[in-house]
């Protein structure tokens, strides 16, 4: 099973993508050619290899099976009639296994040894594949067949890629896959990412044949066992679901059931796991197919926190290609995330509810929230340090269920409370640490220190960027003002974990909340902007890079001032004109026909170029 004609070091530079392999002349050719052969039975009975086939399901007749040029045919007894054909695995895609060498073998015995321990997992990834009869169609890439363009891209695009660039290692790593077809069949069980699992990849790809319905409800029982067996908090999760087409499942209730049970199997999920699980569902299929159930999939898993992409490859193998790149990406970030910052240690993820998307908010205090009662005490972070105040009310609640999870925090609702139980004042939110290894901190207010101190960084670099925008003559800068949310931390008494220290801020509208960079780092409508859009240094005005007002000992400023993730959300018309100020010139007005046109999304963005600069290259406020 693993023998190979190749070794990693040469995969590196060749094989290295599904669209590389596809761009082979010799495969291409083998692939019409097989698809020239595919009318020819004759040929086959005459020429091919023959053996006995599955009986007839309705009457038990015998059948024939005939392989030749790289088509299958099945035939009645008399082999005289053509029952079905189908392509042979693999034709035309040249993908090399790699020689296992000793070390390799070594090396996959002491991570199976780590895995045993699902405390040593960072990683867990279930993919299900769907091996419905339908993905023997070749209709991808100059007669490709659907399942193999997903094998091959699966082995080089996924696990291939994460080898290569180190991403994945064997030790932590695991992976599992589930083949879809009438039921949910585990093909892989809890792998260590390497090598060998490559090379068994590319078995599946040779060997594996597609048929009979494609059952979503079996399969995603699988994967959601795979995904159950190990709830260590330090685990990232990611489950990947690839389909060509609606669901398959016959049942009494209709293709309406179907799509209820494949929602809440993964409602369970996304509702168990929150941020640490990524849920991409596929669509491999034609263009008008219908896919509302793989939207669905996505669509609730957001809802419930977790980080849901529907993503359309339409037998498209660059978007195949992409897509299992773009999941390996998000799945590092999550690894990351739930890596200490000082170290390599893994973090633990708290076990907290979370509260069910679009729930109404309560008036009045009920068993659902925390009651603390004095004494409370309200600490600010200021020029000295921290500042402390008593609270002048008696009483706060917070919401039992979170309502939002960041990299690094959990957000609840949270409310100043009257002596009759009802909620007085704004809303507010109260956010605290995500990871267990944090409650153990003597110093209560130690997590909240560094998003107050950054976030009052920000907060200066703001106004002096606000100052410096409003400076520029003939400019409508109403939408450009940027303001970072100020931040408190209240010293509470709870039943269970003692004296605790809540980060409480106001709450936003989540309805007009907008992420500018995504996690991945892509910059909001980053494609529709005009690369000459702006003088590469304009100066903002008379901000000077010499302030003595920069934080000179700061390398970075990472904002964290967003309810549910990182930042702030500005309001504003969308649009306004910027005159860059002409250094060579005292005099502004000169400047009447230098407009330039800019969108709201380059507002953060310019943003963040101005404190880079403005900090002589000490800071960046970013992720905005």
């Amino acid at each position: 099973m693993e023998a190979a004609t190749t070794t990693a070091a040469k995969m590196e530079t060749n094989s290295t993508s599904l669209v590389t392999v596809l761009s082979s002349a010799h495969g291409r050719q083998r692939r019409l050619e097989r698809n020239i052969g595919k009318r020819d039975l004759q040929a086959a009975i005459k020429y091919g290899t023959r053996e006995p086939g599955h009986p007839c399901p309705r009457t038990g007749e015998r059948r024939w099976r005939y392989t030749f040029a790289d088509v299958v045919y099945v035939t009645d007894e008399e082999g005289r009639k053509e029952i079905t054909s189908w392509p042979a695995p693999g034709c035309g895609i040249d993908v090399e296994k790699v020689l296992i060498t000793p070390e390799m073998r070594a090396n996959h015995k002491e991570a199976l040894g780590s895995i045993a321990k699902k405390a040593n997992w960072t990683s867990h990834t279930v993919v299900v594949v769907d091996q419905s009869g339908s993905m023997r169609k070749t209709d991808v890439a100059d007669g490709v067949m659907r399942a193999d363009a997903v094998w091959a891209a699966l082995a080089l695009d996924f696990v291939g890629q994460q080898l290569r660039v180190g991403e994945a290692k064997a030790a932590t790593d695991v992976f599992s896959l589930i083949g879809m077809r009438g039921h949910g069949e585990v093909l892989l069980h809890q792998r260590p990412v390497d090598w060998i699992l490559y090379n068994d990849l590319i078995d599946l790809l040779r060997v594996s044949t597609p048929s009979g319905p494609g059952n979503y409800v079996p399969a995603l029982d699988k994967a959601e066992n795979l995904l159950m067996s190990n709830q260590c908090g330090s685990c990232a999760l990611l489950l990947m679901f690839l389909s060509d087409g609606r669901p398959g499942d016959n049942v009494a209730g209709g293709s309406a059931l179907t799509h209820w049970q494949a929602a809440c199997c993964v409602k369970a999920l996304a509702s168990r796991f929150r941020r640490r699980l990524t849920v991409g569902a596929i669509a491999f299929g034609p263009p008008g197919e219908e896919f509302g159930t793989l939207q669905a999939i996505a669509e609730v898993s957001k809802e419930l926190g977790s980080d849901g992409h529907f993503i359309a490859a339409p037998l498209c193998a660059h978007a195949l290609s992409k897509a299992f790149t773009s999941l390996s990406s998000t799945l590092s970030n999550t690894r990351t995330e739930l890596t200490d910052v000082n170290g390599s240690r893994q973090r633990t993820v708290r076990d907290v509810p979370r509260e069910p998307s679009g729930a109404l908010d309560d008036e009045m205090l009920t068993e659902s929230w925390f009651l603390y009662v004095r004494p409370i005490t309200i600490t600010r972070w200021g020029p000295q340090g921290w500042e402390s105040e008593p609270l002048e009310r008696k009483r706060v609640a917070m919401k039992k269920h979170v309502f939002g999870v960041g990299a690094e925090r959990l957000v609840r609702k949270f409310r100043l409370v009257n002596e009759h139980g009802a909620f007085v004042g704004p809303k507010l939110v109260a956010k605290e640490t995500q990871f267990i290894g944090d409650l153990s901190n003597e110093d209560l207010k130690a997590f909240h220190s560094i998003f107050c101190k950054t976030q009052t960084q920000a907060q200066m670099l703001a106004t002096q960027f606000n100052d410096a925008v409003s400076s520029l003559p003939g400019t409508a800068w109403s939408a450009a003002q940027i303001q970072f949310l100020e931040c408190s931390v209240y010293m509470v008494h709870d039943q269970n974990l003692g004296r605790i220290g809540l980060l409480v801020e106001k709450m936003l509208d989540p309805q007009r909340y907008k992420k500018w960079k995504s996690k991945n780092g892509s910059v909001e409508s980053q494609a529709d902007l005009e690369p000459a859009a702006m003088p590469r240094d304009t100066n903002f005005g008379s901000a000077s890079s010499n302030n003595d007002n920069s934080n000179s000992n700061s390398n970075s400023s990472n904002s964290n001032n967003n309810n549910s993730s990182n930042n702030d959300d500005q309001d504003g018309d969308g649009s306004a004109d910027l005159r860059p100020i002409d250094n060579n010139s005292n005099n502004n007005s000169n400047n009447k026909n230098s407009n330039v046109q800019f969108d709201l999304a380059d507002v953060p963005q310019a943003f963040s170029h101005f404190t880079y600069r403005h900090s002589n290259r000490k800071m960046l406020v970013c992720d905005l």
